[in-house]
Order: structure tokens, then C-alpha cells, then sequence
């Protein structure tokens, strides 16, 4: 466009500027339309006793060219909601809730694969619940009961004892690598709507295993195992500090154990942003922060309804009184209490990354353990 005398290149007309424009002239004609009335006699154009054929011409006109007007208001009304519309669709957060959760992992997930496999001998039960290494549910269904899911949308491949380099177990204990490729070598696509859930590598450091390296490869290649099916939605526990737990606290191998779980917390985060960067937008690699959440609670016991953060309630099979006020339940593993809270921050999570439809009421039914697997 060239410049004018002033130098100055004229801005296209915004559409806030048209509108304003075809108002005013809409109200000019109108004016106009008004002053031939009073002036005719209050003339229209259908009047057949009009005594002037130029007002009644000109009325005509004046009434066409208001009526094209009010089309151009309604047309640019209807563009203008249009694009309102669309931005608040493309501002809005979109929800897509989790329909079905798949649960990869040791004791800390397990609902039963060991206990059907030992013939119910093994967790005990009681004390233990169910074939739970716990005094309830664990974490996994508590989470599963705040999406409102049903059993029968739960699949859990977790098995207690189960690392993610080796197994050490005298039980068929298949490792997380194992599960994952046992569950991907039957499907062809997996559900992206589903949630797959990943958290191990307490018992490779229990067992001795000092250096990350080969559990943080191992949980690479199960990560991607699962997106290149189509997983969308992944969320991978970390490890809680393993120098101070019950069993393991006043031992020579706290300060080894808890820098072991401090290095893989490290490397794993990296992992996660590495493959966030390296996959499309969709996908969703979701971290649940363990460490820190069982730090708050040893640091501010009653802010979680503990009295006890730093010894087991189950000594040599005899329980003590007020569980739910323990964060320990054995020497290595949470109460019930505490897989409440463990699911109440995943769940804020998933809420977080706009997993969470509609809350319907919870249901308490627990979980079935997936089908018994053989390593």
C-alpha cells in the first residue's frame, strides 16, 4: 500500500471498527427514514397514496439499505460469537479421564498375584490384608476408587518382591520388565485413554544393587515399550528415602540406601524430561513424588493424622493398637493410612494434568490381582 501525502500508511479497518461504522450509518439512516416519513406524511414505501414519487423512491431506498445493514450487524454478531466461542474452546482445559488403570510394580502395589501364587501363605493374612503388604488397600486402588473405576477396569501385573534389573526372589517373581513385555506382547494397540502406572526399584537397593545405571535403563526401555504402543498417559513413582525406614535405619547401609534413592530419584526425573522432549505433545509423563512426601510426613507427622513416623506397628506378627496413626505398617512397607495419602497426591496430580473427569460416588470394593504369572 503507498503512503499518502502525510507519510503515514492507513491501518486496515478492525472489525470492532466496521461494526462501529455500520451502527452509525444504520442509525443516520434511520434518522433520514424518519425525517421523509414526518415529511410525507408518514409515507412508506408499500403506501399507494404517496404524493411524491421521488420521497417515496428515496424511503424505498433508505429501507433496503437498512435492512442489508441489519444482515451485515447480524452476520458480523454471528462471526464475532463464533470466534468468542472458539477461543474459549481453545483456552479451556481439556479433560480426558482415565477409563481404565494398568499397575506395573513390587509390594508397594501388589494386591494378590503373590498371595494366589503362594497359595494365600504368603503375605500372611492376617495380619497382612488380603495379600496386601499392608493392613488394607494399597495405594493403587484407593486412586482407582477417586476415579471412580471399576474392578473390572483395573488390571494389576504388580507382584511384591519384584525389582526392575533382576529378581532375587525364591517365589516365580517376574521383574517390571517382564510384566510390561508380557502385557505389550498381547496387544496390538494399547488404550490411550488408559493410565499406566510404574513404581519399583526399592528391592534392587535393598538386594545391594548400588548404582542406577542399569534400573534407570531397564525403566527407559519400559517406558518406551509402552508409548510405542500408544500409552499417552504414564505416571512413575519414585523411591522413598530407603536409609530410613524401620528395617533399615539403624543399619551400616542407611547413609549407602538413602544416596542410592536420592541417585535414582535424579536420574529419573531426567529420564522423564528426556522422553517428555523426545515425544509428541500428547503424551503425559506424569511423576509422583514419593520422597518428598514421605519426608513432609517424618518432618510434620500430625499434618497427616501420624503420631508415629519412624517405627513399624506389625512387631513379630503382633499389631499395634491405632495403625492409622503409623506411617509404617512392617519394617519396609506403608499403612493403609498412608497409601490413602499416596493416592490422594497421585490423584492431585492427574488432576493437575487435566486426567480427571467427573467424581462420582466412591465405591470400596478392592481390587482383583491380575492373572497369576510365571517367570
Amino acid at each position: 500500500m503507498k503512503p499518502l501525502l502525510g507519510g503515514e500508511v492507513p491501518k486496515p479497518p478492525t472489525l470492532q471498527n466496521f461494526v462501529f461504522a455500520t451502527l452509525v450509518c444504520d442509525d443516520a439512516i434511520t434518522q433520514a427514514s424518519d425525517q421523509l416519513q414526518r415529511e410525507t406524511g408518514d409515507l412508506n414505501f408499500c403506501h399507494l397514496e404517496c404524493e411524491s414519487l421521488q420521497y417515496r423512491s428515496a424511503l424505498f431506498s433508505l429501507m433496503l439499505l437498512k435492512l442489508h445493514l441489519k444482515k451485515i450487524i447480524l452476520f458480523v454478531s454471528l462471526a464475532l460469537l463464533t470466534l468468542l466461542m472458539t477461543a474459549l474452546i481453545t483456552l479451556t482445559p481439556q479433560h480426558h479421564s482415565v477409563d481404565e488403570i494398568y499397575v506395573f510394580g513390587d509390594s508397594l502395589s501388589d494386591v494378590g498375584n503373590v498371595f494366589q501364587t503362594s497359595n494365600r501363605l504368603y503375605p500372611p493374612s492376617p495380619p497382612y490384608f488380603q495379600g496386601r503388604y499392608s493392613n488394607g488397600l494399597v495405594w493403587v486402588e484407593y486412586l482407582a476408587q477417586q476415579l471412580n473405576l471399576p474392578t473390572h477396569k483395573i488390571t494389576n501385573s504388580a507382584w511384591g518382591g519384584a525389582t526392575i534389573v533382576s529378581s532375587g526372589s525364591p517365589l516365580p517373581v517376574p521383574t517390571v520388565v517382564s510384566q510390561v513385555q508380557r502385557f505389550t506382547a498381547t496387544q496390538s494397540q494399547l488404550n490411550p485413554s488408559a493410565l499406566y502406572i510404574i513404581w519399583a526399584g526399592a528391592n534392587d537397593y535393598l538386594q545391594d544393587l548400588t548404582k542406577p545405571e542399569q534400573a534407570i535403563a531397564n525403566l527407559s526401555n519400559v517406558l518406551q515399550s509402552l508409548t510405542s504402543k500408544g500409552a499417552k498417559h504414564i505416571l512413575v513413582a519414585n523411591l522413598p528415602d530407603l536409609g530410613n525406614l524401620p528395617a533399615t535405619r539403624n543399619t551400616t547401609k542407611a547413609a549407602a540406601l538413602t544416596n542410592s534413592a536420592r541417585t535414582h530419584n535424579s536420574s529419573l526425573r531426567r529420564l522423564l524430561k528426556v522422553l517428555g522432549q523426545q515425544s509428541n505433545a500428547e503424551l503425559q509423563l506424569i511423576e509422583l513424588d514419593v520422597y518428598a512426601l514421605y519426608q513432609e510426613a517424618i518432618a510434620n507427622p500430625a499434618r497427616f493424622g501420624f503420631k508415629n513416623v519412624t517405627q513399624n506397628c506389625l512387631v513379630d506378627f503382633a499389631t499395634c493398637s491405632q495403625p492409622d496413626q503409623f506411617l509404617f505398617w512392617d519394617g519396609i512397607h506403608p499403612t493403609t493410612a498412608t497409601h490413602r495419602i499416596l493416592a490422594d497426591s497421585a490423584f492431585a496430580q492427574l488432576s493437575q494434568a487435566n486426567l480427571v473427569g467427573a467424581i462420582a460416588q466412591l465405591t470400596t470394593q478392592p481390587l482383583k490381582a491380575a492373572e497369576t504369572l510365571t517367570d
